[in-house]
């Protein structure tokens, strides 16, 4: 949904960046529920699989928004499967160290990195 109305974004890597940390401002007010259940999911592999579905779906999302604003079908798939993986990978980081800001202010920095590499 943040995808749709979000429109102040430059690139499509902005946008995504930016809908997703909006969206994640939802769990901020179960910052504990979310770390713990963030670490049991980057404690094995077998308990990150048990998401697949979930992240697929995610990424299915993304890729169609990214087709929406007219890249190619390659490039839609590698940026939303990369941003898929960025995420989980930052907000397992942050659930795993304990730091002190929200997920969403971690996945802000995160994604803010990740611009870079496409700049």
């Amino acid at each position: 949904k943040n995808l749709e109305t979000n429109t102040d974004a430059g690139g499509i890597v902005q946008l995504l960046h930016s809908s997703w940390v909006q969206a994640m401002h939802i769990a901020d007010g179960s910052v504990e529920t979310v770390r713990l259940r963030l670490r049991l999911i980057g404690s094995s592999a077998e308990v990150y699989g048990w998401g697949h579905a979930q992240l697929e779906e995610a990424r299915a999302v993304l890729e169609n928004a990214v087709l929406k604003h007219g890249a190619p079908p390659m490039r839609a798939k590698a940026v939303s499967a990369a941003i898929v993986s960025a995420s989980m990978a930052i907000l397992i980081w942050w659930a795993e160290t304990d730091d002190e800001r929200t997920a969403a202010e971690a996945l802000d920095e995160g994604f803010s990195d990740f611009e870079a590499l496409f700049s």
